[in-house]
């Protein structure tokens, strides 16, 4: 793994096959892809929990939309903050590490949360719980692009074990707190996560975050002007993005138990489960994304799927009913097809001892700033209704659009000063 030859490969990806070797070049490729893809999954679960119990904490501690988007704000922040020295860390100290703390630090955060007696207990908990979730995309996808061969398409695999986790979330989060009160649906994911970090623990992985030359030294990373410049346009979009992601997933539960009632479920259940739904159709966005970013320039697809996002967001939201739940399954699909793309057009810009730090870069300027969005949607949805929250996402996605035509200007002087 420490060889120049397979450094090389590591950074560009082009290496072909993606089934797991038990030595060689790739040591620990089963363990990164099935690792990865637990911790992406547990990630979104527990992110989720919040949304998925909202309309309980409205009754149990008598909110109303804006207090409960300032209740979870907190961490929210931690999530994206977290995520620069995440990524920092995961490239000079051990990304290895940083997973491993990320899964047991969420988990004992999820316990504290359960045993909360009040707001102020609950707020602080969720912004514990913010600060370990934060550690998982730096290190993960940096063990993802630097050790495995076809990146591209575990990109996708990951992504799709992250939209598992994402509809799995709202619904199980909604059951459990029915059922058995909103503190249950805190202390299952805490088990899964803890034995999560069990079975990372007794299978270790090792990946290098270095590139040699010939002689064996180290080289020392740098990024041109020209790249700097796209990666800025690209960080940009990114923010826009996860503003409407936060917004999208803090209030879609609920939004749907209002507009889709199944009499048999009630609210509740009804908005998880359907929630659930279009993210796992979604879901399969990863996948196509990731796969064709092996094979054709991410930036190609990249350019062509983000413009379609706000009016394929406002479409499906002006509707109720199953308009609705399909509208958002096409909106989900090519929503988080943009995001293994992201992320290996964030790998082929960056060395291999910067490659956790851009992540981090990108997660904590998307989840950080995205925070804002769970505050500034509930003060929306107070004053006009939950349909312009939506409607109001739709007009934000319009940003992302513009920023697409700056990222093509600066690729392409890029291109030709190169």
């Amino acid at each position: 793994m420490s060889s120049k030859t397979t450094e090389v490969e590591l950074s560009g990806g082009a290496a072909a096959g993606c089934a797991a070797s038990s030595g060689g070049e790739f040591p620990y490729e089963r363990r990164v892809i099935w690792f990865t893809g637990l911790g992406h999954g547990m990630m979104h679960v527990m992110e989720l929990i919040y949304a998925g119990i909202l309309p309980l904490l409205l009754v149990s501690f008598d909110l109303n939309l804006t207090q409960a988007g300032l209740l979870v704000f907190p961490g929210l922040v931690m999530l994206g903050v977290g995520s620069f020295p995440a990524g920092f860390l995961s490239d000079r100290w051990d990304s290895y590490r940083i997973f491993l703390l990320f899964f047991f630090g969420s988990a004992a955060s999820c316990l504290l949360a359960a045993l909360s007696d009040s707001l102020w207990q609950l707020a602080g908990s969720l912004a514990l719980l913010g600060l370990f979730l934060s550690m998982y995309h730096p290190s993960g996808l940096g063990l993802i692009s630097m050790g495995v061969r076809r990146q591209g398409l575990v990109m996708g695999i990951h992504g799709i074990f992250g939209s598992i986790g994402l509809a799995v979330s709202p619904f199980l989060a909604g059951l459990l707190g029915v059922r058995f009160g909103w503190r249950a649906a805190f202390v299952v994911p805490a088990a899964m996560s803890a034995a999560c970090g069990l079975a990372l623990l007794i299978f270790p992985i090792r990946i290098a975050h270095h590139e040699l030359d010939e002689h064996g030294n180290t080289v020392k990373p740098s990024i041109a002007a020209g790249t700097r410049r796209t990666l800025l346009w690209l960080y940009g979009i990114m923010i826009v993005l996860g503003f409407v992601y936060r917004g999208v997933m803090t209030y879609l539960p609920k939004f749907i138990g209002e507009r889709f009632e199944v009499e048999t479920l009630g609210a509740v259940v009804a908005g998880g489960l359907f929630a659930s739904i279009s993210l796992t159709v979604g879901g399969l966005g990863q996948i196509w994304g990731g796969h064709l970013s092996d094979k054709v320039d991410p930036f190609k697809i990249y350019s062509r799927v983000v413009p379609v996002f706000a009016p394929l967001l406002l479409i499906a939201t002006l509707f109720g009913g199953w308009p609705l739940i399909v509208g958002m399954c096409v909106f989900f699909f090519f929503f988080f097809s943009s995001q293994p793309l992201e992320n290996q057009m964030l790998a082929r810009a960056t060395p291999p001892a910067w490659r956790s730090t851009s992540y981090g870069v990108k997660f904590g300027l998307n989840l950080g700033i995205g925070a804002l969005a769970a505050p500034l949607c509930g003060w929306i949805g107070d004053r006009l209704g939950m349909g312009w929250i939506f409607y109001s996402l739709a007009i934000v996605l319009l940003l992302a659009g513009w920023g697409v035509f700056g990222l093509r200007r600066a690729k392409e002087r890029n291109e030709q000063a190169a």
